[in-house]
This record gives structure tokens, sequence and C-alpha cells, in this order.
């Protein structure tokens, strides 16, 4: 690495909030998956010292965020059930504060998905949903038909893996929270294997590729018949 390299890594890291930087190690340590990811390769890709690696791994350890495991000669970083759950809630934060800019390809999505007005579909992308329990939920998108049904959509754009299943578990508990069944657009093909046998009359999982006939599967898995 140049010596240019190094400053402009200090310079993104500088202008990083804290929320960004837990998300960043959060999310990175999703990505790799159940066995979690070493501290060395951590501190690289999360572009930090180890001193402040180190200060922030403390804060999540003492928050039960994550945990440390030996794996041979090296200790591993792994997300706790609560660092899961805090990560999807951390993501949504992400979101509504610091993506300006939204994907040409989700651009593309919500443009296709709004053509379900057409199937008398009011459809809202960003709506809060309020469950029962009096939890609130931000889903991709919410649809409701006049002559009844209620759904609530998110779509994994680029998601795989352990982070679309963690995403999948908090949009479920939405959708048994909230009575409104769920319509999930993911990358992963085996996702919908995730899906509890008692919430599958309530839940419908579709592929999301190719994008360019991705409203017929909606249309299809919703029952309407394409003009």
């Amino acid at each position: 690495m140049s010596a240019e390299d190094i400053v402009i890594i200090e310079e993104e890291r500088k202008y990083r909030s804290d929320t960004e930087i837990l998300y960043e190690i959060l999310h990175t340590i999703m990505s790799s998956g159940d066995r979690g990811i070493k501290k060395t390769h951590l501190m690289y890709k999360t572009n930090l010292n180890s001193k402040m690696l180190a200060r922030y791994l403390d804060m999540l350890l003492r928050a039960n965020l994550i945990e440390e495991v030996q794996f041979g000669k090296h200790k591993i970083v792994r997300l706790t059930p609560l660092g899961k759950h805090a990560y999807v809630n951390l993501r949504v934060l992400k979101k509504l504060l610091f993506d300006t800019e939204e994907p040409r390809e989700m651009s593309y999505i919500k443009s296709e998905l709004t053509k379900l007005g057409k199937y008398r579909w009011n459809i809202h992308f960003g709506r809060i949903i309020l469950g029962r329990s009096g939890l609130e939920y931000l889903p991709t998108a919410t649809m409701v038909k006049d002559t009844g049904g209620r759904y609530m959509i998110d779509v994994y754009l680029g998601v795989r893996g352990l982070e679309a299943r963690a995403l999948l578990m908090h949009f479920l508990m939405g959708v048994a929270d909230s009575g409104y069944k769920g319509l999930v657009l993911a990358e992963e093909p085996e996702l919908e294997k995730a899906v509890p046998a008692r919430l599958r009359d309530m839940v419908i999982v579709l592929p999301l590729r190719p994008l360019d006939t991705l409203l017929e599967r909606v249309l299809k898995a919703l029952g309407e018949e394409p003009e």
C-alpha cells in the first residue's frame, strides 16, 4: 500500500460516524458467514487501525453483540443472536440517515412494483408498519388492495447468505406481528427454505432476477392476470 493510499483511507475514516463504523464492522462480520472472521481481516476490510478496531470491538463485546472464539491459532469474531438483530436495525438506520443515493437497480425494481397500481394495488415505499406488540417495522414497501389483501414487501438486492437469513427472520417477525402477508424478492434462490412451515401460507419468496420479468413473477404469485 502506497503512502497516497494510506492518506486516502485516513481521510475516509475521518468522516465516518461511530454509527457508520459500527455498521461496517457488523456488516463485515455478517458477510463472513457463521464461522466469523479473523481480527486482522476485519481490520483491513473496515479500514481501521488496530487501536480503533479494538475500541469498537470492546464496545460490541460489552453489549453482547459479538463473541470471540478460538479457532486454531487465531481468534475469530462472530455475531451473537443479539448482534444479528442489532445489525438489521442498524441497517435500517444507515439507510435512513446515510444512503442518499439509491442504486439504479433498486429504482428499477420500485418502478416495476409501482405498475401494480394498474391491478388496484396501492403501493407505498418507506411506510412504517406498527405491529400488535407495539414494535415498528420498515419494509421496502407495503401494498394494499381495496378488495382485500395486505402485503409487506422486502427486496434483498445484493444480499445473500447469513445476512439474507437475518433480514428474513426480522421480516417474518413483522409479518407475524402485523397481520400483513409477506412478499420477499431475493437474490438467493434457496432462501424460501428458511421460512418456517407455519408461516409458508403467509409469506411468498420469489427470485429477484432476472429483473426484466420480475413483474410477471409477482403478478403470478398474487394470482393476477397480466394485462
